[in-house]
């Protein structure tokens, strides 16, 4: 065995493992601490690197879920009081179905006629009040005109409630320069109305012809309806009749509507046998918006508006418009129950994704504690062993200098 001065090997050696061992000492107590055994992209630079992009995908689905069940938690809310509305609209029906028996009193019909009216003021309170965080999930607010997108992941689901009852801001006016309507139709009534390029295919029209007491009519339009409207085109509108009240029924009046040479310019004919008169339908005393003047409507619930219980000859026209009212209230309803299902399957799917995910970061970053200890325990053997025999390489000194005594 050399005995040498300049260079102590045994306590270099001695040193290294010590400082090894400290480290590996830290590390472990790191891991132990943490549960993580990637701390750092030092630890494990390639599982550090894939952990990272796991989190991130683990974080979106995360969001996803919560993306969802919000969703479903807003079609939920307009489910519920879609059912109300529906319920309502059935009393209402069974009502008018009522009031056109004659073996009632006019006060057994004024009562029928009560309950009627406060049924349909409580559904346009619906309509007006139900909203989700804020927004009126009945007038198209709600995303782009009632449709919005749910993200999931790098993905979207669209959701399109659409607009189910809104009162449009067109007015209507008596075209200038124009004459009054002749009731035995040898004169239209010419109406403008404002911005008529934005009505859209399923809009109602209701308006009050003053003639023989106040007539209440109201239609639907259809495409081909607005096409004629929007342009220059004489052509008759067929419109879908909604509502006529008794006043035109009873007094023997028809009424036919028609485009005009101006575009946005609705002609009105009403034709009595008998009776040659002006009419009109705009009420210069009230706000263009109120009930005695021309109205627009939008959405399913928008038939509703104006639709007054008028037994016995009305009330055909209103029963065939609270039928269709049902019916597309029930088909939306399950258009809804859809989008739900849909949703809760999408939550389903992404939420077993994101277990599957968590599973493998743990696997990937998580402590096995059973292995740490061990390493703790080594690490702590060895750095013990080490320092004592950085201290036993010290008596090589001790040695060369006994010889030179």
């Amino acid at each position: 065995m050399s005995l040498l001065i300049n260079s102590n090997t045994a306590a270099s050696i001695s040193a290294n493992s010590l400082r090894t061992s400290a480290r590996s000492y830290d590390q472990s107590i790191e891991r132990l601490t943490t549960g993580k055994s990637v701390n750092s992209a030092a630890d494990d630079a390639a599982a550090f690197a894939i952990s990272t992009k796991l989190y991130s995908q683990i974080l979106t689905n995360e969001q996803s879920v919560r993306n969802i069940n919000d969703s479903i938690s807003l079609l939920q809310t307009f489910e519920a009081s879609a059912h109300s509305v529906v319920d309502m609209l059935a009393r209402m029906k069974q009502l008018v179905i009522a009031s056109s028996n004659e073996t009632l009193s006019a006060t057994d019909v004024n009562a029928l006629r009560t309950e009627y009216s406060e049924l349909q003021s409580e559904i346009f309170s619906i309509a007006n009040t139900t909203s989700w965080n804020g927004i009126n999930l009945y007038d198209g607010s709600l995303g782009t005109n009632g449709a919005l997108q749910t993200n999931v992941g790098d993905s979207l689901i669209s959701i399109d409630l659409g607009v189910t009852y809104k009162q449009l801001s067109n007015v209507a006016q008596q075209r200038a320069g124009t004459v009054l309507g002749r009731t035995d139709g040898s004169v239209p009534l010419q109406l403008d109305i404002n911005n008529a390029n934005e009505l859209k295919a399923g809009d109602s029209i209701y308006f009050t012809i003053f003639q023989n007491g106040a007539q209440g009519y109201s239609f639907r339009l259809s495409q081909t309806d607005l096409d004629i409207l929007n342009s220059n085109s004489t052509a008759p509108i067929s419109a879908e009749t909604l509502y006529v009240s008794n006043n035109g029924l009873v007094n023997g009046y028809s009424i036919s509507l028609s485009g005009n040479p101006a575009s946005g310019t609705l002609n009105i004919t009403l034709t009595h046998p008998s009776i040659s008169d002006d009419f009109s339908v705009i009420n210069t005393v009230v706000p263009a918006l109120s009930a005695f003047n021309p109205s627009f409507f939008r959405g399913e619930l928008g038939v509703l508006n104006r639709l007054i219980l008028t037994p016995p000859e009305g009330n055909k026209s209103v029963m065939d418009t609270l039928d269709k009212a049902i019916n597309e209230m029930s088909l939306k309803m399950s258009k809804v129950g859809s989008y739900i299902n849909r949703l809760e399957s999408a939550a389903d799917v992404t939420s077993e994704m994101n277990k599957n995910l968590t599973s493998s970061r743990s696997r990937i970053t998580d402590t096995d504690y059973t292995k740490e200890t061990v390493n703790l325990s080594r690490a702590k053997i060895t750095s013990q062993a080490a320092t004592s025999m950085l201290k036993k390489s010290q008596d090589m000194k001790k040695l060369v200098m006994a010889l030179l005594r």
